[in-house]
């Protein structure tokens, strides 16, 4: 019996202990974009992006942690179907939009600065 005891209050702080180093959140934002092409209109556009995050923290002083994210990213932008940037005696003129969706898998390495401010790096 106290062998079991013994075992069920292990666990509970080893679980404890778990929590306290993954932290688990949504994240959600703007984009500012800009498709080049010859037949893509030349200005910046807003789009947005939603997803969740691990936080897992890697050093005893919390300094240092990873954090995979999963988010999906929406932008949009005007397509001159015309040609006429490329070609020169196009006399159809017609525009279309066009909505880019795509989902990102970024994975970073987080390194706390000074409070809540942290320096991020990683692949894409």
């Amino acid at each position: 019996m106290k062998t079991k005891l013994a075992t069920m209050v292990v666990a509970v702080l080893v679980m404890q202990a778990a929590s306290a180093q993954i932290r688990i959140g949504a994240k959600a934002g703007t984009n500012i974009v800009k498709v080049e092409g010859k037949t893509f209109k030349d200005e910046f556009r807003y789009g947005y992006h939603l997803g969740g995050f691990a936080e897992i923290v890697l050093t005893p002083d919390k300094k240092l942690s990873l954090q995979p994210e999963v988010l999906f990213n929406q932008y949009s932008t005007t397509l001159d179907s015309s040609f006429k940037e490329i070609y020169e005696n196009v006399i159809n003129s017609k525009q279309s939009s066009v909505k880019l969706n795509y989902l990102s898998i970024p994975i970073l390495l987080n390194y706390k600065l000074i409070g809540p401010v942290y320096l991020q790096a990683g692949p894409q």
